[in-house]
C-alpha cells in the first residue's frame, strides 16, 4: 500500500533508488505498481539517467522495454 512515487528529501523515488543499485526485479515490481519512470530528483536526474550513469544496462533495458509497451 506504499506510494511507489514517494520522494525522499532529495527527490529520490523508489525507482531511482533501484536504478542506482541496478535492482531490476525491484524496478519491475515498482513499474508494475505504477512507478513513474520520468520523475526526477532535485538534481534533475531520472531513473533512466541514474541507471545509465551507474552502468546498469539491464535496468536501462527494462525502462526501454516498458516505454516501448506504452
Amino acid at each position: 500500500g506504499a506510494d511507489v512515487n514517494a520522494r525522499a528529501a532529495d527527490g529520490t523515488t523508489p525507482l531511482i533508488a533501484a536504478a542506482q543499485r541496478g535492482l531490476v526485479t525491484i524496478g519491475e515490481m515498482l513499474i508494475a505498481r505504477g512507478a513513474d519512470m520520468e520523475l526526477r530528483n532535485k538534481s534533475e536526474q531520472n531513473a533512466w539517467l541514474i541507471a545509465a550513469m551507474s552502468n546498469h544496462l539491464e535496468f536501462v533495458e527494462l525502462l526501454r522495454k516498458t516505454r516501448d509497451k506504452k
